[in-house]
């Protein structure tokens, strides 16, 4: 997805028009992302997510239906991300994070990814991850972090 990191609104209406949605950079929030369909959504976005405008955000442009889906060690239950997520354990040996997907015509596109806070997990999560660090350990494989 084309995007740009700046802390303007105008730069981002200018650039990417509307609708869009923005993500925090700085390290501080982690409150996944806000969409912004005009001007003043776009400003209060961008001052919340900036931290009344001390550090830039990332915007991309919204074109499709945004969902977060959970990923454990490159498995999720969205046939559609499961690609993505997949790439991402990969690429990134991150094992737990939500990845926030743009589904556009039928294919999901990575729009962002974090961390997932300990409080979302459920009884079901907790079971994916055991289950995965199991087969890990059976294998031989070490989990870095």
């Amino acid at each position: 997805m084309p995007c740009t990191v700046t802390d303007s609104v105008k730069k981002i209406a200018a650039q990417l028009g509307f609708p869009v949605v923005i993500y925090a950079v700085n390290p501080f929030i982690h409150e996944g992302y806000r969409t912004a369909n005009n001007q003043t959504a776009l400003y209060r976005a961008v001052k919340s997510l900036g931290m009344n405008y001390k550090f830039a955000v990332c915007a991309q442009p919204l074109k499709g239906e945004m969902s977060t889906i959970k990923s454990f060690f490159g498995k999720c239950d969205d046939a559609q991300t499961q690609p993505i997520a997949e790439s991402v354990y990969k690429l990134f040996q991150i094992p737990i994070c939500q990845l926030h997907i743009q589904k556009i015509a039928g294919k999901a596109y990575l729009s962002g990814l974090q961390p997932i806070d300990k409080a979302v997990l459920d009884p079901v999560d907790v079971k994916k991850i055991s289950k995965e660090v199991l087969l890990l350990s059976m294998q031989g494989d070490h989990i870095s972090g």
